[in-house]
């Protein structure tokens, strides 16, 4: 569940950031210094790892609530 809801966020994310990035390249173009503004090379790069963050940082909450007994957290509550 924990991992299903991050890699929806990470779809959305990359759903909007994407086109968004792409929409706005024409404005940031000047700032680039030694890079083309549609470079493919970094935007897979950036996609890459966004994603692996995203993948790592649901993985650690979901792996530890996976060693909780049920019984012991339905108690605490």
């Amino acid at each position: 569940m924990i991992l299903s809801e991050s890699l929806l966020l990470l779809a959305i994310g990359v759903g909007l950031g994407l086109p968004l990035t792409l929409l706005t390249t024409k404005y940031i173009k000047d700032q680039l210094f030694g890079l083309s503004a549609l470079d493919p090379l970094t935007f897979t790069v950036a996609l890459t790892v966004v994603s692996a963050m995203t993948l790592f940082a649901a993985w650690l909450p979901a792996r530890r609530a996976t060693k909780v007994d049920p019984m012991v957290a339905l108690r605490c509550d």
